[in-house]
This record gives C-alpha cells, sequence and structure tokens, in this order.
C-alpha cells in the first residue's frame, strides 16, 4: 500500500498536478506565492457552502476565544497575587510578570502581567 501512495504520489510530481489544498502553512504560503496580488474589479464565483462554513465556524471561534477570555480573567481573579495556580496540587497555570513591549505617554515601557495554560 505504501508502495502505491508513493507511486501515486511520484506521478502527480511527473504530471505537474498541485497537491490537494489543504490548511497547511507549506499550502497557504504556496497560494500567497502564487496569487501575490488581486486583478483590480475582478470577480469569481466561488462554492456557497463552503463559503457558509467559513462563516459559521469564523462566529464558532469568535464566540470560543470571547469563553476562553472570560475564564482567563476569572482565573486571574481567582489567583490574585499569586505566580502559580494548582489543581490538586500541581501546578497548571502561570501569570508572571513581565515588560511588555508598549510604550507609555512618558515613553516607559509597561509591565503587565501574562497568564500562561499549562497543556
Amino acid at each position: 500500500m505504501l508502495l502505491g501512495l508513493g507511486a501515486r504520489f511520484w506521478w502527480l510530481v511527473q504530471a505537474g498536478a498541485p497537491p490537494q489544498v489543504d490548511g497547511s502553512s507549506a499550502t497557504r504560503d504556496a497560494i500567497k506565492s502564487r496569487y501575490r496580488a488581486s486583478q483590480a474589479g475582478e470577480r469569481t464565483e466561488i462554492e456557497l457552502g463552503a463559503f457558509e462554513r467559513a462563516r459559521v465556524l469564523q462566529a464558532e471561534i469568535k464566540a470560543r476565544e470571547s469563553e476562553l477570555d472570560t475564564i482567563k480573567c476569572q482565573i486571574q481573579e481567582a489567583m490574585g497575587e499569586a505566580e502559580f495556580g494548582t489543581v490538586e496540587g500541581r501546578d497548571v497555570v502561570s501569570w508572571k510578570s513581565g515588560t511588555a513591549p508598549i510604550m507609555t505617554k512618558t515613553g516607559e515601557r509597561q509591565t503587565r502581567r501574562f497568564l500562561f495554560l499549562k497543556s
């Protein structure tokens, strides 16, 4: 089976057939490289199902990000000034101070705390 897949792959390479479009960074880079600029005023019809699915996913991601931000704030509030948060005695989150690359109006770097969830 592996030999068959290798032979098919090599046949596609020799035929100059592009690989299937997926969500990998290599695919995104190849598409950006191939289509560097848009043609002013040009339009093309796209598949309605793909467009609708993208809109639904985008809304779901936005909702999840909002939920995650809320939970992170709840964790930070529960931690107060503690550097580490634990679950059953095991460190699972840290909230460390650091200097952010944000300048204040007086030209000083701003110190902030950043929350890191451990996997």
